[in-house]
């Protein structure tokens, strides 16, 4: 028996793709003011849900936030949106800023993307921040294939007095020489 209608309410109906995405700027506006962490989850979650150009580049700039707690919340997100965070990725590995760049590694690491690699060698080959190499060795250690052998080596002779990096380059190197 088909189910009525009560009297007076309109029949529920999600909202569509552009009436979601019309809703990003004020979701990006709550989410920066917003403290109550349930509220704040609410607010990422659904900006996950709606996973548009716009959302994913407002989550990317919660990476600058002074509040570690949003910074960490939107890396979680986008590490959940592979696909959408791709091209955003692509620009905050050379972001002028350090941390930023730090932390897209840190998503690289758990993005299953066809590129990561890649990414990380051109990190490798042109940043100059011993620590955003660093973290970029740490995650080749998982992943690196053979192309990635000349770029390591090449680091290990721009911070050849750097402890960190000659261990974390050797190890790579190894990784790599065992298959």
């Amino acid at each position: 028996m088909p189910a009525r209608r009560q009297r007076g309410r309109a029949p529920r109906r999600r909202p569509g793709a552009g009436e979601r995405t019309g809703r990003v700027p004020g979701l990006l506006a709550a989410l920066d003011a917003e403290t109550d962490l349930a509220a704040r989850s609410a607010i990422l979650g659904t900006l996950a849900a709606i996973g548009s150009e716009e959302a994913v580049a407002g989550l990317a700039d919660c990476m600058r936030s002074e509040d570690a707690g949003l910074r960490n919340a939107a890396i979680d997100v986008l590490r959940g949106l592979p696909a959408q965070v791709a091209p955003v990725l692509a620009h905050l590995i050379v972001d002028p800023d350090r941390d930023v760049r730090v932390l897209a590694v840190g998503i690289l690491e758990a993005l299953r993307h066809p590129q990561v690699e890649e990414w990380l060698l051109h990190l490798i080959e042109a940043d100059s921040d011993m620590n955003v190499c660093g973290a970029a060795l740490d995650v080749l250690a998982d992943i690196a294939t053979p192309v990635a052998a000349g770029p390591v080596e090449r680091l290990l002779a721009r911070f050849e007095d750097e402890p960190y990096i000659w261990f974390a380059g050797r190890f790579v190197l190894s990784r790599i020489a065992q298959g």
